[in-house]
């Protein structure tokens, strides 16, 4: 009898180990980083795609980034009251700032992120950014033309970025569920409107 006790209670010491071990691992690493990539495209913004990416942005990104007193999409806190288990969340600064923006941003790399969830330089966007892996080329195209426009919403603005505070449980389900989507191989069409479904 001693010797199963004693045999369990190696096991046990071992699992615990092994377990505070991997916690120290999720805890030290972080947010992967998974490299960055560019796919070397350059929109060609017009009044039409400026206008669409206006009203894109304002459903999808404003709600997030923009700061309530200035109206610029600087950036802000986005869990002030700490209802969610993720840390602490800040959007990010997406003006045409060139030093906290992403004013030196190649377009390329503006729709790797949207469509990946992988920044610039590598880094994993968590899962409190929306990603657009099925969004059409046309519409994604037009949300690029909008950031690059002349809307007051965009314009370069040097408030600073403050940085996500991500808890143990964001940086675990980044490491093991979450993860980028794969960057589109094909052409993604924009969706026919006046196909009604029978």
């Amino acid at each position: 009898m001693k010797k199963i006790l004693k045999v369990l209670f190696i096991i046990l010491i071992v699992v615990v180990v092994l377990a505070g071990g991997f916690a120290l691992f999720i805890s030290i690493r972080g947010i992967p980083n998974y490299g960055a990539k560019d796919p070397g495209i350059k929109i060609v913004s017009d009044s039409t795609r400026i206008e669409r990416g206006q009203i894109l942005a304002s459903m999808l990104c404003a709600d997030c980034h923009k700061n309530p007193e200035t109206g610029k999409l600087t950036g802000g806190d986005m869990d002030p009251d700490h209802k969610l288990p993720f840390g602490n969340l800040f959007s990010q600064n997406i003006t045409q700032d060139k030093t906290v923006g992403i004013g030196d941003w190649t377009d390329g790399q503006i729709i790797y992120l949207l469509r990946t969830g992988i920044k610039r330089d590598g880094q994993y966007a968590p899962p409190w950014m929306a990603k657009l892996p099925n969004m059409s080329d046309e519409d994604v195209a037009s949300i690029i033309s909008f950031l690059h426009s002349n809307d007051p919403m965009v314009q370069a603005d040097a408030t600073p970025d403050r940085p996500c505070e991500p808890s143990f449980l964001a940086k675990f389900l980044a490491l093991v569920a979450f993860k980028p989507f794969p960057y589109p191989d094909h052409v993604i069409a924009q969706p026919d409107t006046t196909d009604k479904p029978a």
